[in-house]
């Protein structure tokens, strides 16, 4: 038994040291492969290229190197097919899962290359039944001879030429059926015949060539037979009859060739052999050759089948119908407690590795191969140091290492189970806390409850007691002052309170008379004596607490300190003052003349008290300027100072008694405390009439630290409020719903306006000081009352923010200051702003959403040079602004930017529409004039001129009373395009209208209710494209026109109510609008010039006219509703075939009109009240 035992142990040992080395085997990795290029020639023939003498270059993990020769396994087919045909082919290599790739030249001898041409031209004409290769080995010479030249002599035959110079003859081209062919000349014919047939036949008779005689008889390399005659001339007779039948392979190399007669039968060789691929068929039938014909090799791509083995209960399904040389994704099995190391192509130690790249070529079984798992196991402390850290096995047990201890904790186990591991684990330890208790010992009749559960370490802060005119020592434990915060032991404890006498302080504050020391008593010791201090110009009066005497001898029976405070009676200066507890009360002050000035201090102490009725004002007392430490004012201080004009309250005097200024009925000015709460009338009496009308302001004196509203919140009479001058903010909401305040004066040195500062406040005007840097959100939002903004000048306010002056009531003119770089949205929207116009230099370059939206009084804007962009519905709804010039920098405009603006016209120095325009930034299809220039005037018209060099005429110059017009060629070297929208608009004094042939529009407008116009002269070559609409409308002595020959548009009531008689259309007329001619009633005449190029004809176009007969175009597709309404006098209308919409109620009240229409039936798209009169129509009436 030992011995066996012995020999199973050295067995696991060399088992062991195997499978360690096949592990260490399978650890040396394939980094990456490479070819050698070493072995590569510049060239192969592809007939005698072997593959093997390629070398493959592998590099491994460990730095080894080995090289192996190239493969076929390691080509795909189609890589291998190409390296049988010549040319530069890239053929890529695949080994282990890793590719590379390698460029390789296949080409012919220029020998072999002409052998294989003379093979192929042979077998055009010839039955050889031999492949290329059995072909070449026959003819092929003998061992120490090579083949130099081949060629066809001029009688057919093969001639084959060798390296010892000697020549072979190897007779003439095969025939068609495999018999040799000879020919032979008789006195009839050319003759021919197979060599082992007796009789001849005609091939060609000699009566056709004319007595010429026959030199020479030769099938060329094409395998024509070709005769030449004696006079030199030669005869095609085209190809022996028979067939070629080439068999080709799966890549297009021949097999097999044959040339045969015709219907002969083939039996097809076998099809090749391919690896991965299934040979099915030919692809023609070879039972009866008709034909010249190449058949081709079918075959179908193998699939194959991968099986799975796990070694394990988990079953993976096969993976099948996998194509040749494809490769697939392999799944991962999962074995509990195992790490997958790969698929195998077998179940031993030295099997393959099958991997993702892996190609498959044919049906597999695939092993997995796994490790077992091993896992780490940390035991930690609770500070997550490590104590113990060991590798476990899966599914065995870790050892327990020593639990750590913790103070004021009871260790009860582990966190986590760790036997029978499965995964790395953190194991800590777990504990239960232990809890004391601390009691108190007060020596007072006062307990402390024990304080329970303290856990160990923490800082428990101990409680303060308190005892009746004693001092606490603190806590005390095991004779040991505690610390407020006492650290728990881990064990309970008692503390003892310890106490000493309170001692009190008797202290004296001598209001700057002489100094007092002060003393100590303990309750109930006897005070017996007070000193007394002594001031220069003073009597001493007593010592003070809280207003009360304090008197001596007395007992100390209070348990506090106490601080007396020395009150002294003077005058000074002819004021009455009292010195109380650190400051001034003035009690009376005599008469005094013109100007009454109270100090800030008297003997060094601020005076902050002036009492009731203190001041006897004289008759001539002017002006009253109080102290800046007072704070409280008693009732009727300054009554009846009816003298008085002017009144400065220091910036802290918020107590003031009532009626003060009773009486004070010519006060000019006063200036406040801005944090006292009072109304205006409350300083002179119980209401408003007491406030003197003489009184224009009221300032807010320098120095407050904040405006209470009360003041301005009431009426005010519309006195002006004036703000500090040491104010540089004004906060959100300050003046925000203040109807009474009417008038307000900002300082100076403002910087900034807050939100909702003055929003929906009664003020009507406002001066921007130019210290303003920012107006804030809604500063003036809402101001239905104010009428007037000014910005200072030299201003440098950059920041005007969201709806600040919006639906305020600011009207006329505005300068925005050039130094304002933001206008947020809405900040000018719903305003009475006439004009709006930008200081030279501004820093603005956008005019951002709303800005000056919903404006109904706003005509004319400049903008300033520096804008690039203009925001959402910016100027929308300002439905009376007439123009407004785009900056040639203005790079995006956005949507609805010009929206509900009806009369605006848009000027824009730019030459085209940029991208950067949004679509709908002109949703009312307002009219623009790009590469705008500038305005110009002379003492005839005035001018829009533009960078095209063109020009717009706007109208008459406020000299112009000329009766005939003459439209301008030209203004300073630009021409003159346009006539401008209502240029003449009303003008009854004009007579006639001389157009230039520069002119392109007539605009809108341009001459209604020119009433004295008579005639309209075009200058010839006119390019007037377009008349607008109202153009001439209402100039009813107008009697005639010619339109010009290159007119497109006529518009809407372009004509109405003219007296012409006649018109002519152009042929280059597209459109007549909506009652371009209606009310013309001496219009009898209209006709269209041939080959008209009209259209449209809008809604009622001839309405209430004198025509008599009209005959539309064969251009004309629509026709509007009413276009011959109300025409008595129209007796035929003639519609050519064309017209496919017509509106409705064409002839309403034109009943003798009989209607001629080319169409056989009415059209779909007519509208079925078209003839609602019921008028003649003759259908399918040719003019």
């Amino acid at each position: 038994m030992c011995l066996k035992g012995l020999v199973k142990y050295v067995s696991l040992i060399i088992l062991i040291l195997f499978l360690w080395s096949c592990q260490k085997e399978q650890d040396i990795l394939i980094e990456t492969i490479e070819i050698n290029q070493t072995t590569l020639n510049s060239q192969y023939d592809p007939d005698t290229f072997d593959l093997s003498s390629i070398e493959l270059v592998i590099h491994m993990s460990d730095q080894s190197v080995e090289t192996i020769p190239l493969s076929h396994s390691m080509l795909s087919s189609d890589d291998y097919i190409k390296l049988m045909t010549t040319g530069t082919h890239t053929i890529t290599v695949r080994y282990q899962g890793l590719e590379t790739t390698l460029t390789i030249t296949m080409s012919y001898s220029e020998l072999k290359t002409k052998l294989h041409l003379i093979y192929a031209l042979a077998i055009q004409t010839s039955d050889i039944p031999d492949t290329y290769e059995e072909w070449f080995e026959s003819i092929c010479g003998e061992d120490g001879r090579s083949i130099t030249n081949a060629f066809i002599s001029p009688f057919g035959h093969l001639m084959i030429t060798y390296s010892d110079d000697t020549i072979d003859d190897l007779g003439k081209i095969i025939g068609t059926d495999g018999r040799e062919v000879e020919f032979d000349v008789n006195d009839e014919a050319l003759l021919w015949r197979y060599v082992d047939d007796i009789s001849w036949q005609i091939l060609i008779e000699k009566s056709f060539i004319k007595g010429v005689g026959i030199d020479d008889i030769e099938i060329n390399a094409e395998g024509n037979l070709i005769i030449t005659l004696t006079n030199s001339e030669t005869i095609d007779l085209g190809m022996i009859r028979g067939y070629q039948v080439i068999f080709v392979g799966h890549h297009g190399n021949i097999i097999k060739s044959y040339w045969v007669k015709p219907l002969s039968q083939i039996i097809p060789p076998d099809g090749p052999i391919i690896p991965g691929y299934t040979f099915s068929a030919w692809d023609h039938s070879t039972e009866s050759i008709t034909g010249h014909l190449i058949v081709k090799a079918l075959y179908t791509k193998n699939t194959y089948q991968i099986n799975f083995e796990t070694n394990t209960q988990v079953v993976i399904s096969p993976i099948i119908n996998i194509e040749y040389e494809n490769s697939v994704t392999l799944p991962i099995p999962v074995y509990e407690g195992h790490v997958f190391i790969g698929w195998y192509q077998g179940d031993s130690v030295n099997s393959a590795p099958f991997y993702n790249t892996s190609l498959v070529t044919s049906n597999l079984t695939l092993y997995a191969r796994y490790a077992k798992s091993s896992y780490t196991v940390e035991f930690q402390n609770l500070s997550e140091e490590t104590i113990s850290l060991q590798t476990i096995s899966y599914q065995e047990s870790a050892l327990e290492p020593l639990a750590p201890y913790k103070p004021g904790y009871k260790f009860t186990g582990w966190d986590q189970v760790f036997t029978s591991i499965t995964s790395d684990l953190i194991i800590k330890p777990t504990y239960q806390e232990i809890y004391y208790s601390i009691s108190f010992i007060t020596y007072t009749d006062t307990s402390i409850p024990t304080m329970d559960t303290i856990p160990y370490g923490f800082g428990v802060i101990l409680p303060d007691i308190f005892k009746l005119d004693y001092d606490f020592m603190g806590w005390y434990y095991k004779g040991q002052l505690c610390e407020t915060t006492h650290i728990m032991p881990d064990e309970d404890i008692i503390l003892f309170a310890q106490w000493q006498r309170h001692a009190y302080t008797l202290s004296f504050d001598s209001n700057t008379g002489s100094s007092v020391d002060s003393s100590t008593y303990y309750k109930g010791d006897l005070v017996s004596t007070l000193p007394t201090p002594t001031k220069e110009g003073y009597t001493f009066i007593g010592w003070y607490t809280d207003d009360q005497a304090l008197i001596s001898p007395f007992t100390w029976n209070v348990s506090h300190d106490i601080e007396a405070y020395a009150i002294w009676t003077g005058i000074v200066d002819g004021i009455h003052y009292t010195l109380n507890d650190g400051y001034a009360f003035v009690t009376a002050v005599p008469e005094t003349d013109i100007e009454l000035i109270i100090p800030d201090t008297v003997s060094s102490l601020p005076i902050t008290h002036i009492g009731a009725l203190a001041i006897s004002c004289g008759a001539n007392l002017k002006k009253i300027t109080l102290g800046s430490n007072v704070t409280h004012v008693g009732n009727n201080a300054f009554s009846y100072c009816s003298s008085l004009e002017e009144i400065i309250f220091g910036p802290h005097t918020t107590s003031i008694g009532a009626y003060v200024l009773d009486g004070a009925t010519s006060l000019i000015h006063m200036t406040i405390s801005s944090e006292a709460p009072y109304t205006l009338k409350y300083y002179f009496g119980a209401s408003l009439g007491d406030i003197p009308g003489t009184l224009l302001s009221i300032r807010y004196a320098e120095g407050s630290n904040f405006i209470n509203p009360t003041l301005y919140q009431n009426e005010m009479l519309s006195k002006t409020l004036i703000l500090p001058n040491d104010m540089t903010s004004i906060p959100s909401g300050q003046f925000i719903n203040t109807p009474y305040l009417k008038n307000i004066v900002l300082p100076p040195n403002l910087i900034t306006i807050g939100d909702s500062a003055f929003e929906q406040s009664g003020i009507t005007s406002i001066s921007i000081p130019n210290t303003v840097q920012i107006i804030e959100r809604e500063a003036f939002f809402n101001t239905q009352q104010l009428s007037t903004l000014i910005f200072e000048e030299d201003s440098t306010i950059h920041t005007i923010s969201y709806d600040a002056f919006r639906s305020s009531s600011i009207e006329g003119s505005l300068v925005i200051p050039a130094s304002v770089a933001t206008i947020y949205g809405g900040a000018f929207s719903n305003t009475k702003l006439v004009n709006v116009s930008f200081e030279e230099g501004s820093q603005l370059t956008a005019i951002l959403n709303h800005v000056f939206s919903t404006n109904f009084k706003l005509k004319s804007i400049i903008l300033p040079s520096t804008i690039t962009s203009i925001g959402l519905y910016s100027f929308g709804s300002s439905n009376v602004l007439e123009e407004i010039i785009i900056p040639l920098g203005v790079t995006h405009i956005y949507s609805n930017a010009f929206s509900s603006c009806p009369v605006l016209t848009i000027y824009a120095e730019i030459d085209s529409k940029p991208s950067g325009w949004d679509a709908n930034f002109n949703p009312n299809n307002r009219p623009i004039y790009w590469s705008f220039e500038s305005k110009y005037s002379d003492i005839d018209y005035k001018y829009l001129l533009f960078t095209t060099d063109e020009a717009l005429l706007l109208g008459r110059s406020d000299t112009n009373t000329d009766t005939d017009i003459i439209i301008p060629k030209t203004v300073i070297s630009h021409n003159v395009v346009e006539i401008f929208s209502k240029a003449f608009d009303g003008d009854t004094t004009i007579e006639t209208l001389y157009i230039p042939n520069t002119l392109k529009k007539i605009g809108s407008y341009a001459f209604r209710e020119n009433t004295s116009l008579t005639s309209i002269t075009f200058e010839e070559n006119s390019q007037l494209e377009t008349i607008d609409m109202h153009a001439f409308y209402n100039a009813s002595s107008l009697t005639g026109v010619i339109l010009p020959d290159q007119l497109k548009v006529i518009g809407i009531l372009a004509f109405r109510n003219t007296a012409i008689t006649e018109i002519v259309i152009p042929n280059s007329v597209v459109t007549i609008d909506n009652y371009a001619f209606e009310m013309c009633y001496d219009l009898e005449v209209v006709s269209f010039e041939t080959g008209s190029s009209l259209q449209t004809l809008g809604i009622g176009v001839f309405s209430r006219t004198g025509v008599i007969d009209i005959v539309l175009p064969n251009s004309l597709t629509s026709i509007g509703n009413y276009c011959f309404q109300i025409n008595a006098s129209l007796l035929s209308v003639y519609i050519p075939e064309s017209v496919i919409y017509v509106g409705s109620h064409l002839f309403s009240n034109s009943i003798n009109a009989v209607v001629y229409v080319q169409s056989a039936v009415q059209p779909t798209l007519w509208n079925s009240d078209w003839n609602s009169t019921g008028n003649t129509v003759v259908w399918g009436y040719l003019i």
